[in-house]
């Protein structure tokens, strides 16, 4: 990389960003984990984390979190104008020299960002990025749950006065996502809505709506986009990273190793695991949007059959 001129250097960043690869699913879905793993490609540039403050103070893109903004609101290809695509871009561009190492820098690399608070603005991305992939990572839904109960609960998370906030609707069924209220030791905020302590109705209800999200992407543009459930990568693994290669066109068989990296135990082991209480509330949540878990599952069934 050191040898090669700079101009070239900036072109392939370009170049990557416009074929960017983009992991999106809920939170405790398991992007992290793929997103590591692809970073492992000699063609793929995964930058840190989830690039939240690129997206909100570069590209006006509002995400909310424990560093970044306090709301997440639903966005799509109509909020396209309120974005500076070129400067979005650029930074994009600027993390891939960073972050490049010791990778071959060609006009093959691809730029990868994982991100779980896209999930409700899957089409504002489609729109800003129109070459790029998206994997979309599945869990089920009582995994999440529990997981996202855990998270939320986590001491780290209180002594630092962080809580996350279910918003309600306004009644436009778009997919919601979680607000930030980052001053809870001084204003702590209270209510079933409210996590920690929150009704566990709220977090599967996050599920269902941003995988609803992601099924009606799919359904509308199925060459962009490739469901990995999380239990098939554990499962059927070979099978799934092929997938996962031929989809990305890759060519290093980074993804070989996969099943020997997997720490099922950390996976499996709930810390928090539902009480009796909200294993009731979950399961009436369930019969209730039976409909729409039908379709969701039916669409990794095509997919996986």
């Amino acid at each position: 990389m050191f040898n090669m001129p700079n101009e070239y250097v900036h072109k392939c960043a370009h170049n990557a960003v416009e074929n960017a690869i983009f992991i999106i699913g809920t939170m405790r879905s398991g992007t992290g984990f793929l997103g590591l793993r692809l970073n492992e490609s000699s063609s793929i540039i995964g930058c840190p984390f989830e690039l939240r403050r690129i997206w909100s103070n570069v590209g006006n893109v509002a995400i909310a979190s424990d560093v970044q903004g306090t709301e997440c609101p639903s966005l799509n290809q109509n909020n396209i104008n309120q974005v500076p695509i070129p400067s979005l871009k650029h930074a994009f561009s600027e993390e891939i020299i960073k972050n490049i190492g010791s990778k071959p820098v060609n006009e093959k690399i691809r730029f990868l960002n994982k991100n779980p608070h896209l999930c409700n603005k899957i089409n504002l991305v489609a729109a800003l990025f129109p070459k790029a992939k998206f994997i979309w990572t599945i869990r089920s839904l009582d995994k999440v749950v529990c997981s996202l109960k855990n998270l939320f609960e986590r001491p780290g998370m209180q002594q630092r006065g962080i809580q996350h906030v279910w918003p309600k609707t306004n009644g436009d069924k778009q997919a919601r996502c979680f607000n930030v209220n980052k001053n809870a030791l001084k204003s702590p905020q209270t209510g079933e809505r409210v996590f920690p302590g929150g009704n566990i109705r709220y977090l599967a209800e996050y599920w269902l709506e941003s995988n609803c999200s992601m099924m009606n992407f799919a359904n509308q543009q199925a060459d962009r986009i490739l469901i990995v459930p999380q239990d098939k990568l554990f499962t059927e693994t070979r099978r799934t990273t092929k997938k996962i290669e031929s989809f990305l066109n890759l060519m290093d068989n980074s993804l070989l190793n996969l099943e020997n990296k997997i720490e099922y135990d950390s996976i499996e082991n709930w810390p928090s695991p539902l009480n009796l209480s909200e294993q009731n509330t979950l399961n009436d949540f369930m019969v209730q949007n039976a409909y729409e878990l039908n379709r969701i599952q039916n669409l990794i069934n095509k997919e996986y059959t």
